[in-house]
């Protein structure tokens, strides 16, 4: 089950986008904050796996709000990112 902060950090940048104006759409900016947020919360790997598990479900958990929110959101690009695999556009670190 995703965590609740999760779904309610989701829930308020959607609704960023609603008031403004973006026509119930999340944008690349919005996707960004979204994978900023959770890259800052990452789990050290010294830290208990349990929570590196819940944070795995969270990501996965806020990339399906993201590609349900628009379908021109790249899931493996931006899974990437929040792995620290790539920059906020894809590009190299």
């Amino acid at each position: 089950m995703p965590n609740v902060v999760v779904d309610m950090v989701a829930t308020i940048v959607y609704a960023m986008a609603v008031f403004e104006g973006e026509h119930s759409q999340m944008s690349k900016r919005h996707f960004i904050a979204l994978a900023d947020a959770l890259r800052a919360e990452k789990p050290q790997p010294n830290w208990n796996p349990n929570k590196l598990a819940q944070w795995e479900l969270d990501v996965k958990a806020v990339a399906n709000v993201c590609a349900a929110s628009n379908s021109a959101f790249k899931r493996d690009r931006w899974m990437d990112y929040v792995n620290g695999l790539c920059g906020p556009n894809g590009g190299a670190l």
